[in-house]
C-alpha cells in the first residue's frame, strides 16, 4: 500500500515498512538519510515536546490537576509519536502524529465547552475528545486517498480552540490575563511559517541535519503548548482560590450561627430560670399571706385575753 512515493531507497531499513503503510503526503527539506533515523534533525528536535513535558510535571507536583495533567501527558506522547514518524517516514508515523495533535487541540477545547456545560464530566470531556479527533482522523484519511493536502486541518483545530476561546470569554466572572494566550498564538503561527518556508524550499538546506525550518516548528510549537498550559493552570488557580474564599465565609457563617445558637440558648435558659422564680414567687405569696393572717389573729386573741384580764383585776 503506497499511495504516495517512498523517500527510502529499496536497501533502506524503513523502505518495507513505507511500502506497508504508505508513504507520508509531505516530503520534508531534510535529506532523507539510509539509516534508522530517517531525518535526524526534525527527530531530535521532537525532544522540545518531552523537555517541555518533563517540566510542566514538574510545575504540576505542588499544582496538580486532572484537566492539565492531561495537556502534559499529551505532549509527551505527542513528542514520541512525532519523533517516531520523522524516524521512520511512514504514513503510520504521520498519523499518529496528526492523531496526538487532534487529541491535544480537542482536549483543549473540551476545556471550554466545560465553562459553558457545567454538568460536563471528566469522562465527557474524553468523549468529546476522541469522537472530534476521530472524525478530524477520519477526514485526513480521505484527503489521503484522494490526494489531497490535509495539514491544514492542524490549523482548522487551532481556529476551532481560538473561537471557543472567544464564545466563552464572557462567561468569565473574573478576570482572565490573556498573555500566555496571545504569547502562544503568536509563537504558533511563527512555528508554522517556519514549517511552511521548509516545505516550500525557502528556507531549506538538505544536508543540515542539525537545524532547519520544520524543526524549528517542533521547538516552537512545543513552546506554544507550554505557554498555553499556564494559560489554563491560571483559570483553574483562580477557581481554586474562589473556592477557597467561599468556604472560608461557610466557616464564618457556620461560626455566626454556631454563636447565635448559643447566645439564644443562654437566653433560654436564663428566660427559663426567670420563669420558675416568677412561678415560685407566685405561689409562696398565698401561703405568706396566711401566715401573716394567722400572726394576726393570735396578736388579736392575746389582747383580748390582757383586756379581761385587766377588767377581773378591777372587780
Amino acid at each position: 500500500m503506497s499511495f504516495y512515493i517512498n523517500q527510502h531507497a529499496h536497501q533502506c531499513p524503513w523502505y518495507p515498512y513505507s511500502e506497508l503503510f504508505g508513504a507520508p503526503n509531505v516530503n520534508w527539506c531534510e535529506e532523507t538519510l539510509c539509516h534508522w533515523i530517517s531525518e535526524p534533525a526534525n527527530t531530535y528536535s521532537n525532544v522540545a515536546y518531552l523537555v517541555v513535558a518533563i517540566l510542566l510535571s514538574l510545575f504540576a507536583l505542588k499544582k496538580s490537576h486532572k484537566d492539565t495533567d492531561v495537556i502534559i501527558k499529551l505532549t509527551f506522547l505527542l513528542g514520541i509519536a512525532s519523533g517516531f514518524y520523522h524516524m521512520s517516514l511512514n504514513y503510520l508515523g504521520q498519523f499518529l502524529d496528526l492523531g496526538f495533535i487532534f487529541l491535544l487541540t480537542f482536549w483543549m477545547i473540551s476545556l471550554n465547552i466545560k465553562k459553558i456545560k457545567v454538568d460536563m464530566t471528566y469522562k465527557d470531556q474524553w468523549k468529546f475528545t476522541l469522537i472530534g479527533s476521530g472524525l478530524f482522523l477520519i477526514i485526513m484519511q480521505v484527503m489521503y486517498f484522494t490526494n489531497v493536502y490535509f495539514q491544514p486541518l492542524v490549523g482548522v483545530g487551532v481556529l476551532l480552540l481560538l473561537w471557543s476561546e472567544f464564545k466563552t470569554r464572557k462567561l468569565n466572572k473574573t478576570k482572565i490575563k490573556y498573555h500566555f494566550l496571545c504569547a502562544s498564538v503568536v509563537t504558533i503561527l511563527a512555528g508554522q511559517t517556519f514549517s511552511a518556508l521548509d516545505l516550500e524550499r525557502v528556507y531549506c538546506d538538505p544536508s543540515n541535519h542539525l537545524f532547519n525550518g520544520h524543526s524549528i516548528w517542533h521547538i516552537l510549537s512545543a513552546i506554544s503548548i507550554g505557554l498555553i498550559f499556564f494559560h489554563w493552570h491560571q483559570q483553574i488557580d483562580i477557581k481554586k482560590n474562589e473556592a477557597h474564599e467561599i468556604e472560608e465565609v461557610e466557616d464564618i457563617q457556620v461560626e455566626d450561627e454556631a454563636t447565635d445558637f448559643v447566645e439564644m440558648k443562654v437566653i433560654s435558659e436564663i428566660t427559663q430560670v426567670e420563669k420558675v422564680q416568677t412561678e415560685e414567687h407566685i405561689k409562696s405569696e398565698p401561703i405568706q399571706e396566711s401566715l401573716n393572717t394567722g400572726e394576726n389573729d393570735n396578736i388579736s386573741d392575746d389582747d383580748d385575753s390582757q383586756l379581761d384580764l385587766f377588767k377581773d383585776s378591777d372587780k
